[in-house]
């Protein structure tokens, strides 16, 4: 109401001046410009200053309502799924000294065979590296080495099973029951892995046998088979380790009263088909290890060329000793060529595949993998 006063108000201000102007005009204006005149009638003017003043009051409610709409989408609350990666990244954080409290209580209880495990660990990385360092040196090996490092994996395989004397662990090694209270998750991983560990031991010390006593009477070549064929069978015979000490666990519940019958069957059953599946590669890897060594092919032929006292080995830079000629024509020493080849399967000039896989464990090198199941 009082908007419209107003209005009122502004017109009657401006209709008197336009009257006195139009009158004063219409004696100095001639008759064809009455027109000019009419622009000026008060009724006309005071609707175009209506238009314009309601034109006015429309923007500014305009105006009002888009800044109303900005402040009511700035208040709405955040999208309820911001993503998962942040969510991940937020809850691992909140997150992580709960499970680091955990893992300490964990390590203090079990602190003896988390010790033992990391022993093992170090004590296996530190034998195969040797091993595979004076295999790679041939005749400058050091047998003094070999035997050291023979004799300290057998005392700390000793002094291990004189430890847990009383639970038998040797037994899983020949596919015997350990006497262990109950084969709980804990006893089935520590089993496992500390009998898989022993035997790659074993493993090692058989390689560096070999290294001491039989390495001179074969060639190099045949030298990269046997440790080939001593690993694999090494994998096969870990494949079988952890199958009884499973079959306990499967089996084994707190209250034996009231423990389900068909739950464990079945899921022995699944265990042996999935089991049987990794012994069939086990079994084919062990094959055609002992395929490579019987049949040992030649990497190449011996050169023809006559004078060969002034060509030198690309790889020792030094005068040919056994020189074989390589399928892609390039000429090395016979040793030289056949380590390198125990690691690589092509040509080290040319990179032409001398044969089509990789070569596994010709360096007598031992897996670093745990067999778990």
């Amino acid at each position: 109401m009082s908007r419209n006063s107003n209005n009122s108000n502004f017109s009657d201000q401006i209709t008197n001046p336009v009257n006195q102007i139009q009158n004063e005009l219409r004696g100095y204006i001639p008759q064809e410009s009455e027109t000019v005149i009419n622009m000026l009638n008060p009724n006309n003017f005071n609707n175009l200053i209506n238009d314009a003043v309601n034109n006015q009051q429309q923007q500014q409610q305009q105006n009002q309502q888009n800044s109303e709409n900005e402040q009511a989408q700035n208040q709405q609350p955040p999208e309820s799924n911001p993503g998962i990666g942040p969510m991940i990244a937020r809850t691992l954080q909140t997150s992580f000294p709960f499970v680091l409290i955990g893992l300490v209580k964990l390590l203090h209880q079990h602190f003896f065979g988390f010790l033992i495990v990391l022993g093992f660990l170090v004590t296996q990385h530190y034998a195969n590296k040797i091993l595979v360092d004076q295999i790679q040196l041939k005749d400058k090996k050091s047998n003094k080495k070999l035997v050291l490092l023979i004799g300290y994996l057998l005392v700390h395989i000793t002094i291990f099973y004189q430890i847990f004397k009383e639970n038998n662990l040797e037994n899983c090694l020949i596919f015997l029951s350990p006497d262990v209270k109950k084969m709980d998750t804990w006893n089935l991983i520590w089993i496992v892995m500390c009998s898989d560990t022993i035997f790659k031991f074993l493993v090692i010390c058989i390689k560096a046998l070999f290294t001491i006593f039989a390495e001179n009477l074969v060639s190099i070549q045949t030298r990269g088979n046997i440790f080939s064929t001593i690993e694999t069978f090494g994998l096969f015979y870990r494949c079988l380790i952890p199958i009884h000490p499973w079959i306990l666990f499967i089996f084994f519940f707190e209250d034996n009263d009231q423990s389900p019958k068909t739950l464990p069957l079945f899921l022995c059953i699944f265990y042996i088909i999935f089991k049987l599946n990794q012994i069939y590669n086990a079994v084919n890897e062990l094959l055609q290890s002992i395929r490579d060594l019987l049949l040992s092919i030649p990497y190449g032929t011996t050169p023809v060329v006559s004078n060969m006292d002034d060509v030198l080995c690309p790889i020792c830079q030094d005068k040919l000793k056994k020189p074989i000629n390589l399928k892609c024509q390039h000429i090395f020493c016979q040793d030289c060529v056949c380590t390198w080849l125990d690691k690589e399967n092509s040509c080290p000039m040319c990179r032409t595949k001398i044969f089509v896989k990789k070569p596994k464990f010709r360096d007598g090198s031992t897996s670093f993998s745990i067999q778990w199941f």
